[in-house]
């Protein structure tokens, strides 16, 4: 089997809303690749979708373990964290997607929105 193909299918799952297949379908992609940081962001998406946030916020955890790179795990994990009312940590994590991707516009939007400057 292929992580590729299963986390592709899942992002299809995910975009026409079959969100408990797009689950199960990134849960075999990381059976199959669990060091690829982009198969625990994805099922961080669809868990933070299904409304399981601490498991989104630890799969964002460990998608940015490994690849401290990826941008839209910061954001993302920042979403979780302000929508759990960490505004802390929310602010740090968008911060920090701005400094790796300055044009990622939802998290200029967001800190904007946290400090009042909307």
């Amino acid at each position: 089997k292929n992580a590729i193909a299963f986390a592709n299918r899942g992002t299809l799952y995910l975009t026409y809303g079959d969100l408990s297949q797009a689950l199960a379908d990134y849960e075999r992609a990381l059976e199959l690749a669990p060091m690829h940081a982009n198969n625990h962001y994805n099922r961080g998406v669809a868990r933070g979708m299904l409304g399981r946030r601490n498991d989104a916020i630890s799969d964002y955890t460990e998608a940015i373990r490994l690849n401290p790179y990826l941008a839209i795990a910061h954001h993302n994990r920042g979403r979780e964290y302000e929508d759990g009312g960490d505004r802390a940590r929310a602010v740090a994590d968008y911060e920090r997607a701005l400094e790796l991707d300055p044009k990622l516009e939802p998290s200029t939007r967001s800190l904007k929105r946290l400090r009042g400057d909307l």
